[in-house]
């Protein structure tokens, strides 16, 4: 069954037992709780996949410029990561505009 109609369902299932909640039994009442519990898990789940896969969609559609490129290219050459807590190659930059200017570049 799909995510969404589990939720669906389950909302259901809760309003109804909302409103009856003094015939329920522990044990139904455990079931609903523990059906609750996992729908919501899954939906945080695809909600943080979709999220990561949003960014990565944004950075991939962002092309990188000369700059950007030659910085992080001076990044890896110091066998520095790109990334760690801040973007590292960020650092590079005045460096790569040495470079760049060195040959001409008119970005």
């Amino acid at each position: 069954m799909q995510l969404h109609q589990r939720g669906v369902d389950l909302l259901l299932n809760v309003m109804d037992a909302a409103e009856h909640v003094e015939k329920l039994s522990h044990d139904e009442m455990h079931r609903i709780l523990e059906e609750v519990a996992e729908v919501l898990g899954e939906l945080l789940k695809r909600d943080i996949l979709s999220k990561a896969e949003e960014r990565a969609a944004s950075m991939a559609k962002k092309p990188r410029s000369d700059r950007e490129k030659a910085a992080r290219a001076l990044c890896r050459f110091r066998h520095l990561p790109e990334f760690r807590g801040k973007s590292m190659w960020m650092d590079f930059l005045p460096e790569a505009d040495v470079v760049l200017e060195a040959i001409g570049w008119n970005g």
